[in-house]
């Protein structure tokens, strides 16, 4: 194929295929000759990466009983590429070079309001983690993901050591963070459904908030307590246990 579309070696420089480029070089670089071939396919880099769901203004929402969230992007610093080389020898004096790039970055992905209690199972790119120490032991997340509950308005680590100047807390506020692993040769954002323990748990089930405690809460959220009739309540909240 070689010596029918390219008679001369000096021709084959720079030649793209299927998204790769393959580097055959002249004399003074790859040898294709009789004696044997080399070749190296590299990935082109990306630079930039690539958000799906970075939203202002996304209403927080509140957590009641377990339930499962789409948590919303709030930052993300550091995007790197890792370069990944691989070669393999393809004859006696042939050999064929791989060039991949690995991405991760660092991003706060905010869940509800809080305080919760914690996170169950944790969907990531459709794969399903019982946990999120399982989803860290996987190695699919790169350098790990943790939980802030929020019940602190101090800054992560992370941020405070490598962007004092724009770190914040987020006292009240539910979210993970840490750097994540975003795939080999692409630099888009995976989805992440997660199961959040919240709040009213023990008013129901141990799983389930109830209905009624729910409404109060609610009513007291935004000032109207006053308008809650405790036996009207109470009665629904039996209801509610026996329905």
């Amino acid at each position: 194929f070689i010596k029918n579309v390219f008679p001369r070696v000096k021709d084959l420089i720079n030649l793209t295929i299927a998204g790769y480029k393959l580097i055959c070089l002249n004399q003074s670089g790859t040898e294709v000759t009789t004696k044997g071939v080399k070749t190296t396919t590299a990935a082109e880099k990306i630079n930039t990466f690539q958000a799906t769901k970075c939203e202002f203004g996304t209403p927080l929402p509140i957590a009641y009983g377990t339930c499962r969230l789409s948590p919303n992007l709030i930052n993300y610093q550091d995007f790197e590429a890792q370069q990944r080389t691989t070669t393999v020898k393809t004859g006696k004096k042939s050999s064929s070079t791989t060039i991949d790039y690995a991405y991760y970055v660092y991003v706060e992905l905010a869940l509800c309001e809080g305080i919760i209690d914690g996170v169950n199972k944790i969907a990531v790119g459709g794969i399903q983690y019982k946990s999120l120490a399982e989803l860290n032991s996987s190695g699919s997340e790169g350098r790990g993901l943790a939980l802030a509950v929020g019940d602190s308005d101090q800054p992560t680590a992370y941020m405070e050591s490598r962007h004092p100047d724009i770190a914040v807390g987020y006292k009240d506020m539910a979210y993970l963070y840490g750097t994540i692993y975003l795939g080999m040769n692409s630099a888009s954002m995976p989805s992440y459904s997660v199961e959040v323990l919240g709040k009213l748990r023990d008013s129901g089930d141990g799983k389930d908030a109830n209905p009624a405690d729910i409404i109060i809460d609610l009513l007291t959220y935004v000032g109207l307590a006053d308008y809650v009739d405790a036996e009207s309540f109470d009665n629904y909240r039996n209801y509610c246990e026996q329905a």
